[in-house]
């Protein structure tokens, strides 16, 4: 019998299974090879496949998500083994086989499954992973983790079940959290879930297929032109001034902007690269570059005598006064008294607020969607999206748009 044959689909129940094992049985090989992957190439073992999560998607209707869950599946069956990487997974069938008319609901995969309780296993996700995320992220993790702890006791991950679902969602109701909150906490649970069906605690995500709550679509809050140059008028530090002009007009996040070194501030090509340091990571630990406008030149201009006039001498781009290294929380609550001291006490008006304005004037300027998503640096939840790029010309015209300017001029 052929290998196609031998992984003919109507040999086996899962149909994208079937679908994985009918590619790999068309692409391998009886010996090592290369293969040509993006700027690279990659080696492959004998009887390995190399499946490109984006070519599944395109060519087979697969998501990524899904090859994941399939490809896992092997591995705990003992059927294949897998080394998966972030955009493929390269899959090897050496000293495997797959039986015909093999059932995977016949198969008992619990088996090989790791037990661990839910306290291990918060340790372990912490240690392998939470490490490396934003403080935010991690602050989130943590209250999840805890809170989810009250609601499983002492059971094993493995038990964890759709009504603990169920129970964690009616603790953070209860605690009045709103319906955006729940759907965050619960990305941020069924993320961790997720890496202990890889890590092998755990066969499937206990909360699969759960539908998100509903979320109340709102347009957005922006600070007018008008508002805005009174409300920076009103501010009596300098430094939150500054610090204020360019979250507006470059759309930075709190922390990219407090953690900004000058050496990140590449004037020689009008660029200000967001990157990883040795105490900073940006969000999905994604590095990217924003151009400079004339009004961003300026205001680092501006900053940089302060600094000067000032005696301040700091790697940081936005210091204190003194020259001290600004704290998130410090800025957040500096900007909500001054928000409540212009638009009243129940303003819902924060930090992030400057940001949105931003991505608003910017659309409202003609800019398109997919170049403001880029200088913001948001993932997209859109498999297409992948797929659809911006250049730096892009980028650099959208900064260079007149709309910007008559908040920082």
């Amino acid at each position: 019998m052929d290998a196609q044959t031998f992984f003919d689909k109507r040999l086996i129940p899962d149909q994208s299974i079937a679908q994985i094992l009918a590619y790999c049985a068309g692409e391998f090989k009886p010996h090592a090879y290369v293969i040509p992957y993006g700027a690279r190439d990659i080696a492959i073992k004998p009887y390995g496949v190399l499946i490109d999560f984006s070519y599944f998607a395109t060519t087979m209707n697969m998501p990524k998500e899904i090859v994941l869950e399939k490809l896992q599946r092997l591995v705990v069956l003992e059927r294949a083994d897998v080394e998966f990487q972030e955009n493929y997974a390269l899959i090897y069938f050496d000293d495997k086989f797959v039986p015909r008319k093999w059932s995977v609901e016949a198969f008992d995969p619990t088996k090989n499954l790791k037990k661990i309780s839910w306290e291990g296993w918060k340790q372990n996700d912490t240690a392998m992973f939470l490490i490396e995320q934003s403080m935010k992220y991690q602050e989130m993790a943590k209250t999840v983790f805890k809170d989810f702890a009250l609601i499983v006791r002492d059971r094993t991950i493995d038990e964890i079940n759709l009504n603990d679902y169920e129970r964690y969602k009616k603790l953070l109701l209860d605690r009045k959290a709103s319906n955006t909150t729940v759907n965050n906490y619960m990305r941020c649970l069924r993320a961790s879930l997720k890496r202990a069906v890889r890590s092998r605690y755990i066969l499937e995500d206990p909360f699969g297929g759960v539908k998100p709550m509903k979320q109340e679509r709102r347009a957005p809050l922006v600070i007018g032109k008008v508002a805005f140059a009174e409300l920076l008028e009103q501010i009596d530090a300098k430094w939150m001034k500054y610090l204020v002009r360019m979250a507006i007009s470059t759309g930075m996040r709190r922390g990219e902007i407090i953690n900004l070194r000058w050496k990140n501030v590449d004037e020689l090509n009008s660029v200000i690269h967001i990157v990883e340091s040795e105490d900073f990571k940006p969000k999905f630990n994604k590095s990217r570059d924003i151009p400079m406008n004339k009004g961003i030149r300026l205001l680092l201009e501006e900053i940089k005598i302060y600094q000067r006039d000032n005696e301040i001498e700091s790697e940081y781009v936005f210091t204190d006064e003194r020259g001290k290294r600004l704290l998130g929380n410090r800025v957040t609550k500096l900007f909500k008294e001054e928000c409540r001291m212009y638009f009243g006490d129940d303003t819902k008006f924060h930090f992030h607020i400057l940001r949105k304005t931003f991505a608003t004037k910017l659309r409202e300027g003609g800019v398109a969607r997919n170049t403001i998503k880029a200088l913001l640096g948001h993932a997209s939840e859109r498999t297409t999206s992948k797929y659809i790029g911006c250049s730096p010309e892009e980028n650099e015209e959208a900064m260079e748009n007149p709309i910007l300017e008559e908040y920082i001029q």
